[in-house]
């Protein structure tokens, strides 16, 4: 299987459970509950635990896919909440969604606020890859 094409298919996964328990609220503009707050904890640390992953892995790859998937998602969000393309907002939603408690939280203002949710999720991306790729040096030298 394509690695990008495995990214992906992560993304997605991971994405299910988050629309599945946050959906409802934040269609409605609800307050949030604890299951909200957990499920934003859990996409978070899936992401991380993927990131730390693939950085074990040393796999480059994935640091592409991410600086890739996560710019388009900003694009896609600029373009729907500029231009009003109702037809792109389940595309961007898919990932938006599951943040939604941490929105909620920080109460930022649209559309910031979700630039500032898509800046956390790639940095928790980018540490967790870190951290694997540190984790796997360490290893090595402890080998050897």
């Amino acid at each position: 299987m394509n690695k990008y094409l495995k990214y992906l298919l992560f993304a997605i996964i991971i994405a299910i459970p988050g629309l599945i328990f946050n959906l409802k609220n934040s269609i409605y503009a609800d307050e949030i509950s604890v299951m909200n707050v957990i499920t934003t904890i859990i996409y978070f640390v899936g992401w991380f635990i993927y990131g730390f992953n693939n950085g074990n892995k040393k796999e480059k790859s994935f640091v592409i896919f991410t600086m890739i998937y996560w710019s388009i998602e900003c694009f896609l969000y600029l373009i729907c909440y500029n231009c009003s393309l109702v037809i792109l907002y389940p595309i961007t939603l898919f990932n938006i969604i599951p943040m939604y408690s941490l929105n909620y939280l920080l109460k930022i203002e649209l559309p910031y606020g979700v630039f500032v949710e898509i800046l956390i999720i790639f940095s928790v991306v980018t540490i967790g890859y870190l951290s694997g790729n540190l984790f796997n040096s360490i290893n090595y030298k402890e080998k050897t």
